[in-house]
């Protein structure tokens, strides 16, 4: 168990809740849990923060016309009014949302507990009481992996996003800000998920001799995308390098597609297909009957 934070994720009625819906779903046993407490700052807090924000604006411009219309008493008088009118919608939800941005950052910390626990078959994600399941063989996966330099040079942070598709067919999104140890979890999402998904896709492959992940396609002589192909006796080896997809052919790295790692469905599954074909392809491994 890797949990940093507040044993509040350890809490029975979560427990139970996460379990159940595991045991619902029938994802297997349970491989490991990355947890953490984060602040909450309500979303009333910020709606108010916006109409007080707003209200401002039209309050700082009515009082800017009040003080260039000071030769026309009608036009003083109707800032004057406007003023009155707008002053509520500055002066309310101003305090509520200064109030509530104090309360979350410098008051008693209000916690949101934000729970990802990984089963053989699938995982369940926990964020402040919803709950979001995935079956890794029935999902669709696409990661996003952005490295953020400068000038090029010196590596600042990397981020990580991972989409994918609850068994109710809503989207949900897990970044290296909802759980901690992205570099753990991550990959190991992605190894199960192609381990899930690899014999039925190897299956549809050989009955209908073509797979498309998106704009890539691969086929049991070669794989391509746009106008780019290869055949798979000419790849030595498909690898992501500086968030593109490049293939090893004849002693030379060629980009596969110009497409966007993040664009492209189920990559992890390709790459596990693709290495398996190019070891088909020199005998180094049986292809299904």
């Amino acid at each position: 168990m890797m949990v940093d934070g507040s044993p509040a994720y350890e809490a029975p009625e979560l427990l139970a809740r996460v379990h159940r819906t595991a045991h619902d779903a029938d994802l297997g046993g349970h491989r490991a849990v990355f947890a953490r407490t984060r602040p909450r700052i309500e979303v009333w807090t910020l709606i108010f923060g916006l109409i007080a924000a707003t209200a401002l604006a039209c309050a700082v411009a009515l009082i800017n016309e009040f003080i260039t219309v000071t030769d026309r008493p009608g036009d003083m008088a109707g800032c004057a009014f406007g003023l009155l009118c707008v002053a509520p919608f500055v002066a309310l939800p101003g305090y509520t949302f200064v109030t509530g941005l104090y309360r979350g950052t410098f008051g008693k910390p209000v916690l949101r507990a934000v729970r990802l626990d990984l089963y053989e078959r699938g995982l369940v994600f926990a964020d402040y009481g919803k709950l979001h399941c995935v079956r890794y063989d029935t999902t669709v996966i696409h990661r996003e992996l952005v490295r953020h330099m400068l000038y090029g040079l010196l590596e600042l942070k990397t981020t990580y996003r991972y989409d994918l598709v609850d068994v109710e067919g809503k989207r949900l999104s897990l970044t290296h800000e909802e759980a901690p140890q992205v570099t753990r979890w991550g990959p190991a999402i992605e190894h199960d998920l192609a381990r899930a998904q690899l014999p039925s896709v190897t299956e549809k492959l050989y009955r209908d001799d073509h797979v498309s992940f998106g704009k890539l396609w691969l086929t049991t002589r070669g794989c391509g995308a746009d106008r780019n192909s290869v055949l798979w006796s000419q790849v030595n080896q498909i690898a992501v390098i500086n968030g593109r997809l490049w293939a090893h052919v004849d002693g030379r790295w060629l980009p596969l597609t110009s497409t966007s790692l993040a664009k492209i469905p189920n990559l992890c599954v390709f790459l596990a297909l693709a290495d398996q074909l190019i070891a088909d392809s020199r005998g180094q491994g049986p292809a299904p009957a």
